[in-house]
């Protein structure tokens, strides 16, 4: 005598606790054979964080001019700087991926690649905006040490304080 088996699925109506009728289906799928979810695209730059986003000059130290690159990538912030000499010759950069905005600053510990020997390898900058001017504070421990006031610039001037 040969073995059979029967699978059955159905659907049963019943009567609930308030006399509605209630249907009552058979298991639904289970999560592993539902698909994935799309990616959910990147936040919008708010007002303020937009403050941040571009290319900013100025005189570091008196000596030294800076341009900075401000780029938002999802949630973290990347911040570029190129120190250059007076003759427009780049002196030293350094960079800080995946800083965070927090209180509308943002905290910058560089990596440097050829640090100037007036700046202390423990100094920290705070990219700040006040009284409508942005400004790269210079921190060393607890200690604001200096500040350089920025205005914004051209993309033009990036490829040149690379090179």
């Amino acid at each position: 005598m040969g073995l059979v088996r029967i699978l059955l699925v159905a659907s049963f109506t019943f009567t609930g606790p308030a006399g509605e009728e209630q249907a009552k289906d058979a298991p639904k799928k289970p999560d592993s054979l539902k698909l994935p979810s799309p990616k959910k695209p990147a936040p919008e730059i708010g007002e303020a964080e937009k403050t941040f986003v571009g290319i900013w000059t100025g005189v570091h130290s008196g000596k030294l001019r800076i341009v900075l690159e401000v780029k938002k990538l999802d949630e973290k912030w990347n911040v570029e700087a190129y120190f250059l000499s007076a003759a427009g010759k780049q002196v030293s950069q350094f960079k800080q991926p995946e800083a965070a905005l927090s209180n509308n600053e943002i905290r910058i510990q560089p990596k440097w690649t050829n640090r100037p020997p007036n700046i202390h390898p423990a100094t920290s900058y705070v990219l700040v905006v006040r009284s409508n001017v942005m400004q790269l504070e210079a921190w060393f421990g607890k200690k604001r040490v200096g500040a350089t006031d920025l205005k914004p610039g051209d993309k033009k001037l990036l490829p040149q304080a690379a090179g």
